[in-house]
């Protein structure tokens, strides 16, 4: 296999950077996501399936090219049922593993959460963004003006205000930027599950008329696009405290309230 030098001068202009290293791969990437579609909807459809109950796991590897299915029960027995009642792909590699995986307790994108800040005592509540790792710390990105600085102790309504799930440790808010990183503590586990579909990584240059998918604790709101380099100035008592830049605005279908910016 071999990468067309008209396609990697396109990539490379795109990115608008010689340093980027492309390599060729048997499989697009939409084609490994259709099938981890199908092993998911098997599972989905077959809960209590002894075919279904032996898949502990099964990833994208995109460094590898492949799907790999983790197996309780990896004979060439239990191989060959997959391929025959689930999926039979030469995209997918086998592997066994020494025994289940534990459940945590989820949290998912554009759910709501509660916090305190030390200075006012009230609870507050904002919506979860995106799930991220910071040297290899797994969390998620949430708006950095909701988690102020780090400390910040979060919890999910569902458990109570004594159960919190993790804290704050880097909240940033300048420029283009208003981020905070919420690293998760043992015992909990960020998806990447948003409704009934699964966010997935995806690089482009949004564009006016774009639309735009909302999702937090409010519920779904959606719109186009409407303006891709905006700045912003936030005044206190008549003097401006912060500007931002670059922001991209958007027209959703309703009002969105305080506490959405999060997702």
């Amino acid at each position: 296999m071999y990468v067309d030098e008209l396609v990697v001068g396109k990539l490379r202009n795109m990115a608008q950077s010689d340093d980027v290293i492309i390599r060729p791969c048997k499989y697009s990437y939409n084609y490994l996501l259709d099938i981890m579609s199908k092993i998911r909807e098997f599972c989905a459809d077959n809960r209590s399936n002894p075919l279904a109950l032996n898949i502990d796991s099964y990833s994208l590897n995109d460094k590898e090219n492949i799907v790999l299915v983790n197996l309780l029960n990896c004979t060439d027995v239990d191989v060959k049922s997959f391929k025959e009642y689930i999926c039979n792909d030469s995209a997918i590699s086998f592997i066994k593993v020494n025994g289940p995986s534990i459940l945590l307790s989820s949290v998912n994108p554009g759910e709501g959460f509660y916090y305190e800040k030390n200075n006012d005592g009230d609870i507050h509540q904002t919506s979860v963004g995106y799930r991220c790792k910071i040297n290899n710390v797994a969390g998620f990105v949430t708006a950095g003006h909701s988690l102020e600085y780090s400390g910040i102790k979060v919890y999910k309504e569902f458990n109570g205000k004594s159960s919190y799930f993790g804290e704050s440790t880097i909240s940033y808010q300048e420029g283009p930027v208003d981020a905070a990183f919420v690293k998760l503590y043992s015992g909990f586990d960020m998806t990447g599950i948003v409704g009934e579909g699964e966010l997935y990584p995806v690089a482009m240059t949004p564009a006016v008329g774009t639309i735009i998918n909302l999702r937090s604790f409010n519920g779904h709101a959606y719109g186009p696009i409407t303006d891709i380099n905006k700045e912003v100035n936030y005044k206190e008592n008549g003097v401006i405290v912060q500007t931002f830049t670059g922001l991209i605005e958007v027209n959703f279908d309703r009002m969105t309230i305080k506490g959405e910016s999060g997702g």
